[in-house]
């Protein structure tokens, strides 16, 4: 496991390390298979085979006042808030 509930993440793009801001919450991290569309298993699946992604950490994650359940860990990176003087 990579970040700890109650971790700031960032999310980032999905073919470039661009963050989408603001940072999300970890609310919940568990071993399970992400999910890319939550009401859909079947379409979730072939997307995952597509993607060669599998069973790993994925975190529920509070995003802009929403919850966003099972999002891949390969999809966060660590929150450092930047210093500015």
């Amino acid at each position: 496991m990579k970040y700890n509930v109650g971790e700031l993440v960032w999310i980032v793009g999905s073919f470039n390390e661009e963050r989408i801001e603001p940072p999300a919450l970890v609310i919940s991290a568990y071993e399970d298979i992400p999910r890319v569309f939550l009401n859909d298993p079947e379409a979730n699946a072939q997307w995952l085979t597509q993607e060669d992604l599998g069973e790993g950490w994925v975190y529920d994650i509070l995003f802009m006042g929403s919850i966003e359940l099972g999002v891949s860990e390969e999809w966060l990176r660590p929150y450092q808030q930047e210093i500015t003087k």
